[in-house]
């Protein structure tokens, strides 16, 4: 199958990318280096392009009913102008996919979902939606690129008619975006203060070209948002969040509400009650190498995890990882072994996330 492209395909080859197929998509790897990208961010700002995730509208005078039925976090707290992160879980308790919900208007909605997931996650809310909720995909004519950085105002501040200082964290607002009606939402993927501003695919390569032209702003791939991500202990559905093992074992107990009434409710209150079996941990290597996915941890000769994700962090100057362990091999400060691809690596396993969000305000 032929990989779609985002609005912002020809400025990707312009600008010397690397692209690569993802998700069904061709989309920038890196366009210098994946480490200097990811420094970047964490010293100034970066832009990326995550136009490829899957975007739809939900509206109607059931549309909180709908959330409250297909997701697990507590949609009813949410305030027009207000976003939250939630799980999409089946009728077993495991997670579909996590997603973040924007409260744009009166009985609207806006719902972001992993590329990958789109057409699945599509069809099963629509399987499930009440008389009175519509859902309505605009994963192509809806643009979203991300701002990310302590630097990220200022190069905003220029490009949008509006105060984006002033906007609180997970925080979402509507405003004309490059001439045309689109929202920006103090919400991100990499463990900084930044934002993600949504934009009609028509006008997403001028938005892309004047933040690109801030002083600020490095553009930024696929690789070093990943690199991102770990540093900052976010998970990443078919790594933390799998079909095969309960949301509470990712660390995810705060975002599926108590009390039920969500599908799934029952075996992940279930878990909830008995306790986890496993824990979602990081792992700092010792030695020099990579942990990845699907590599065993080891105490001693048994196996007591496996990782998830691993990477090599930029800012710490480190191999780090996540990993999924048994309760008892959890305890930050543990020394255990992972299997590599030619050695076995020492690591030692502490708490997430290895990067701690910045404290920020309205300015």
């Amino acid at each position: 199958m032929v990989p779609s492209r985002t609005a912002l395909y020809n400025a990707h080859q312009a600008a010397g990318a690397k692209l690569v197929p993802f998700a069904g998509w061709d989309m920038p790897l890196q366009y210098t280096s994946m480490l200097a990208e990811a420094k970047a961010t964490r010293a100034s700002c970066g832009l990326f392009d995550v136009s490829h995730m899957g975007k739809a509208f939900l509206t109607g005078p059931q549309a909180l009913n709908a959330l409250l039925k297909l997701c697990t976090n507590d949609a009813a707290r949410l305030a027009a102008g207000q976003a939250q992160y939630t799980l999409l879980c089946n009728e077993a308790g495991v997670a579909l996919d996590d997603l973040i919900i924007y409260h744009i208007g009166e009985e609207a909605y806006l719902l972001v979902i992993n590329a990958s997931n789109t057409e699945t996650d599509l069809a099963w809310m629509r399987r499930h939606l009440p008389e009175g909720a519509n859902l309505r995909d605009d994963t192509e004519g809806l643009s979203l690129v991300a701002v990310q950085g302590p630097r990220s105002v200022e190069a905003l501040r220029r490009v949008l008619p509006t105060p984006v200082a002033d906007l609180p964290s997970f925080g979402v607002l509507g405003c004309e975006v490059a001439g045309a009606q689109g929202w920006i939402a103090r919400t991100g993927y990499t463990g900084e203060d930044g934002f993600e501003v949504f934009c009609r695919s028509d006008r997403a390569p001028e938005l892309w070209d004047q933040l690109a032209g801030q002083p600020e702003v490095t553009l930024c791939g696929l690789g070093a948002r990943d690199i991102l991500r770990t540093e900052a202990g976010y998970p990443l559905y078919g790594h933390e969040l799998s079909a095969d093992a309960c949301p509470l074992e990712a660390g995810l107990g705060w975002v599926i509400r108590k009390g039920g009434g969500y599908i799934g409710d029952g075996p992940i209150e279930k878990v909830r009650a008995e306790g986890a079996m496993r824990r979602l941990r990081g792992l700092m290597l010792q030695d020099r190498g990579i942990a990845r996915p699907g590599f065993r941890v080891l105490s001693g000769d048994e196996e007591v995890g496996v990782v998830t994700s691993g990477t090599f962090s930029p800012n710490l100057q480190a191999s780090i990882a996540m990993a999924s362990l048994k309760v008892g091999a959890a305890k930050p400060g543990t020394s255990l072994t992972v299997e590599g691809d030619r050695r076995p690596l020492q690591a030692t396993v502490v708490a997430l996330p290895f990067h701690r969000f910045p404290k920020f305000g309205p300015a």
